[in-house]
């Protein structure tokens, strides 16, 4: 996917519309303006839709001007030399007017973030081959990052933060 077109490998397995998608994610990056984001950071992200661990569903910037004004900017309206515009020929919107607001209102002024969703495409993979076994996945869930120290070096099991055993929510 390194030079993106409608032809590309990536916006044929993403726009396919016989393929179910894979666990999707999605990401808010908070940065000072648009073009803030590093090279490096969208060169590794590329060499992971390249390595066909993920691929980038939807791409869109949020900025929030110092008059506090919002504007979206879809993945497909980006700048042809813009970094991430790499990924704009691979992108189908999914997130609402309504969702880009919600993820719009705690910018400060003058400041920017960056949304991508994001399908996992390793764990599609794995769904698939569990499926073909006639086992199919009945239950997933993301783990907080914050879980982690608490898990690591244990071999006892313990309740993880936030999930009760059957799923509901724990209130603090």
């Amino acid at each position: 996917m390194t030079t993106p077109d409608d032809h590309s490998p990536q916006t044929a397995l993403v726009n396919s519309p016989s393929r179910a998608l894979g666990p999707l994610d999605f990401y808010v990056v908070r940065l000072p303006h648009r073009d803030a984001l590093p090279f490096e950071a969208v060169r590794e992200t590329l060499s992971l839709v390249d390595a066909e661990i993920i691929s980038i569903v939807d791409l869109v910037v949020i900025e929030r001007a110092a008059d506090s004004s919002v504007s979206i900017v879809e993945a497909r309206e980006l700048d042809p030399r813009h970094p991430l515009s790499v990924f704009a020929a691979d992108v189908r919107p999914m997130l609402a007017r309504i969702d880009l607001d919600a993820l719009a209102e705690p910018l400060l002024p003058a400041t920017c973030a960056i949304v991508f969703v994001v399908e996992q495409l390793w764990a599609k993979s794995l769904d698939d081959t569990l499926e073909q076994w006639e086992c199919p996945v009945v239950r997933r869930g993301p783990i907080a990052r914050r879980a982690a120290p608490m898990l690591s070096g244990t071999r006892e099991r313990r309740p993880l933060p936030g999930v009760l055993a059957d799923g509901a929510v724990r209130r603090p």
